[in-house]
């Protein structure tokens, strides 16, 4: 839904169709994913989703990722 900037207005959507259908924002069918992040502020902005009630997915390569 856009680029990581964009995560307010994620958010503000959120929020609003948890208000209008009358329900926690964690109770909404929504989550966040980062397979593959590209910087450490996808820890951050997962972090702010959490906060938010959010379920997030953030794939981390293991130190070791086998042979090539």
């Amino acid at each position: 839904m856009g680029s990581c900037v964009d995560n307010s207005r994620i958010d503000d959507l959120i929020v609003a169709l948890a208000t209008r259908v009358g329900v926690g924002v964690r109770d909404l069918p929504v989550a966040g994913s980062s397979p593959e992040p590209q910087s450490p502020k996808a820890l951050s902005i997962g972090t702010f989703f959490i906060a938010q009630g959010v379920d997030v997915h953030i794939g981390l390569n293991a130190p070791i990722s086998g042979s090539p």
